[in-house]
């Protein structure tokens, strides 16, 4: 079986940030990978100390274009909060 290979395309220093895009993304059907996220939230150090944002190589393009179009911030974050408090 051929490894599939994740690229890098965004790098972040906020965990919730990081979540956030990873649920833009998986919304839109593309599967997302943090990596250092846990390293992060255990030792919230600051620094040079970033999570990656990583998706399947195939779907860098489409990621990105997701990512730059325009949303309604308010509104997501509205249906984020909305989840948790049930």
């Amino acid at each position: 079986m051929e490894r599939e290979e994740f690229v890098t395309i965004m790098k972040l220093y906020s965990p919730q940030e990081a979540n956030m895009y990873k649920s833009i993304l998986e919304t839109n059907g593309i599967r997302a990978y943090l990596a250092g996220d846990l390293i992060t939230e255990v030792f919230p150090i600051g620094g040079d100390v970033f999570i990656e944002l990583q998706v399947p190589e195939e779907d860098e393009s489409k990621a990105k274009a997701i990512l730059a179009s325009e949303f309604d911030m308010d509104e997501f974050e509205e249906g984020i909060n909305s989840e948790t408090n049930e």
